[in-house]
């Protein structure tokens, strides 16, 4: 049976125990690739912030079915994924990244159920001036873990990207989506939607009421 992601990650720390001043420390395995678990997008978790600027900043994390390469019953998925990726060669005791999407979106969306402003009207997509601002393992992956610290920033309007972008992006809550102009809006409740659409065309989405 597939399991449910709610919780939005786990880490495998490493530590060591003391007894009598006598430290044992709990050897990591080698991981053979970067990426611990693999998620389908079934929904959104999704919080807000205001930031320095007064902007709405709403982060999300991914939620539904993950594949995790220590489950027998999802390691022939999650391999899958890996090979797909050409994440297989990662053979290192360092702290892999603990989930990522497993499908290279079509497209992320977002909506306001009010009017944002001249330009944008209640319902129409704000994607031109919503930010997406996230860590990617995208190059660190394809250039065969060649980086020290294995992640780049990637940011840039949700209307600007395309194809590779949406290749691993972080499910742990880790990605932000900044709505510019949004400091101007007036005291008010305002509900929005954001649309993940999957390379198989599914439709995911998920809301947030903001209160300013």
């Amino acid at each position: 049976m597939k399991r449910i992601f709610i919780m939005p990650f786990v880490l495998l720390w490493t530590f060591s125990c003391s007894d009598k001043n006598t430290e044992y420390p709990v050897i990591r395995p080698v991981q053979k690739a970067f990426v611990e678990n693999y998620v389908y997008p079934k929904f959104g978790i999704l919080d807000y912030s205001i930031d320095y600027e007064g902007n709405i900043a709403i982060t999300i994390n991914i939620a539904g079915i993950v594949y995790s390469q220590y489950s027998s019953e999802d390691s022939v998925i999650y391999w899958k994924y890996a090979c797909q990726y050409g994440d297989t060669a990662y053979n290192s005791v360092k702290a892999p990244v603990p989930i990522a999407c497993c499908t290279k979106l079509n497209s992320i969306d977002i909506i306001c159920d009010k009017d944002f402003d001249d330009s944008h009207e209640a319902l129409v997509s704000l994607s031109d001036i919503t930010e997406y601002n996230s860590t990617s393992y995208r190059n660190y992956i394809q250039s065969g873990y060649i980086n020290s610290d294995g992640s780049t920033w990637l940011i840039k309007n949700l209307s600007e990207m395309k194809d590779d972008d949406y290749l691993f992006l972080d499910a742990d809550g880790s990605m932000t989506l900044k709505i510019k102009g949004s400091n101007r809006l007036p005291q008010g409740e305002y509900k929005f939607t954001i649309f993940f659409v999957t390379e198989d065309n599914e439709i995911v989405k998920s809301d947030l009421t903001v209160v300013k």
